[in-house]
């Protein structure tokens, strides 16, 4: 077998194992909630988890245009956020659609720097991720609305993430956000320029936060250093990945075996429930808007 595909297959079933491992996660959290209507919700997202899991199917196909490739299907597919499976499945649709509006952005500007901002707050008590993720949408919301901010970029597109972080006994939730901002040419050298001690000011005041918090700004390179097109869809990628980082919410045993937090999950499920997962101005909305008028 092609040793991409051998890679392919182990990922695949990695994942089918992860979501299994968070149906039985959130069916055992659920127990331990007093409110009826919390119980109900929680086993019924177990449910949909455990019915996609089982309904997963992969088989390899050999095509002469095509060569030999891993296919995946799921007529129940969940569209659960923490569900690795429909992650990595939305990931490459959402990288997909992206690297095109990328594309009309850079026909509408043509020669437009792309840089990658990542913006962070303390890590807080798993149980109040809910609260965290709406605070730092709405900080991100007023960062990108603050004028100076405005003057320096032609706009942004952003996604949000959760890391679980802490101890077992204490688990803790980062949640953080990346962007990929388009800049012109020009507005690296001259006063629209913001030096990364200036976006961790604007950062802090947007997040309205008392301490100096992480801010890492760079431009988007190639592992050649340079910043084509291809560069920025490698960024894109990274980008959508996914909501939940897997690294701390999936804890693996031995002999393969892999388990979730039943706390974590309940409180990622709760908190996660109906949160806006991204955010874009300007300019990619001038770039939607013409790839929808194409269509």
């Amino acid at each position: 077998m092609d040793t991409r595909v051998q890679i392919a297959l182990k990922r695949y079933l990695l994942r089918k194992a992860s979501t299994q491992a968070v149906a039985e996660a959130l069916k055992r959290g659920a127990m331990d909630e007093p409110f009826g209507a919390t119980r109900h919700k929680l086993l019924r997202q177990a449910s949909r988890l455990a019915a996609c899991s089982i309904t997963q199917h992969a088989r390899i196909t050999s095509k002469p245009d095509e060569g030999i490739r891993l296919r995946t299907s799921n007529k129940r597919a969940c569209r659960h956020r923490m569900c690795p499976q429909e992650s990595a499945v939305n990931a490459r649709a959402q990288a997909e659609h992206l690297e095109a509006v990328f594309d009309e952005a850079w026909r509408i500007s043509p020669g437009a720097r792309a840089l990658f901002l990542t913006l962070t707050t303390k890590n807080v008590p798993i149980d109040q991720v809910g609260k965290s993720f709406r605070d730092h949408d709405a900080a991100v919301k007023r960062f990108f609305a603050l004028k100076r901010v405005q003057d320096g970029i032609l706009g942004h597109y952003t996604a949000f993430e959760v890391a679980i972080r802490g101890t077992k006994e204490a688990p803790k939730a980062g949640v953080h956000s990346h962007s990929i901002l388009l800049v012109e040419p020009g507005a690296l050298s001259d006063h629209r320029y913001i030096r990364q001690a200036e976006y961790v000011r604007l950062w802090q005041a947007a997040a309205r936060i008392s301490y100096k918090p992480v801010v890492d700004i760079r431009a988007v390179k190639s592992k050649s250093g340079s910043t084509d097109r291809e560069a920025v869809h490698d960024a894109i990628r990274e980008l959508v990945k996914y909501v939940v980082k897997s690294a701390g919410f999936f804890q693996h045993q031995p002999g393969g075996r892999i388990e979730v937090s039943p706390r974590v999950a309940v409180a990622l499920a709760i908190g996660l429930h109906r949160r806006r997962v991204a955010r874009y101005d300007r300019i990619f909305q001038q770039a939607m808007k013409a790839l929808k008028r194409k269509a």
